[in-house]
């Protein structure tokens, strides 16, 4: 009869590390909110502010000024034209939780946001919050690495 041997594995530390590692994420993941959400709503709001109307100012005539109409030269295009402000007004940011944070146009201030982003069936979608998420994702992403490497060598995991 063969004996039976019994392998014992102390996973004491391995609870540690995995205690550390968490803690470690959570960090960098809050640090990196900390700095993504200011940025990303910067560049939201460079996709609102393009000058004015998207109607040329003409001189009339009779030496009157005026908006002449016919087709917009920037349709569907960003940066989306501002007249009164209230898009550009519109863009706030939000921590959620610790490890969760948005950026958004509030519809209580432009209940016309939703048009201007997804368009309608007579101007294109202008998607300015996706787009600023887009263009700035390579930038988070760096970010997160760094702080990743600064909570690893913090915390021990280095």
């Amino acid at each position: 009869m063969a004996e039976k041997k019994h392998v014992w594995v102390d996973t004491s530390k391995w609870d540690l590390k995995c205690f550390r590692v968490r803690a470690a994420v959570a960090d960098a993941i809050s640090r990196t909110l900390d700095w993504a959400l200011p940025e990303v709503r910067k560049k939201v709001l460079e996709n609102v502010e393009a000058p004015g109307s998207p109607y040329p100012l003409v001189t009339g005539p009779r030496g009157g000024r005026y908006r002449q109409r016919g087709p917009q030269t920037n349709a569907g295009t960003l940066p989306v034209p501002i007249v009164w402000g209230q898009l550009r007004r519109s863009i706030m940011m939000k921590r959620i939780s610790s490890q969760i944070g948005v950026v958004y146009s509030s519809g209580r201030i432009a209940n016309y946001n939703i048009y201007v982003h997804y368009g309608t069936r007579k101007m294109r979608p202008r998607p300015f919050v996706e787009a600023a998420g887009k263009e700035r994702r390579p930038a988070v992403t760096n970010r997160f690495k760094y702080e990743i490497q600064k909570a690893a060598r913090k915390h021990g995991l280095a």
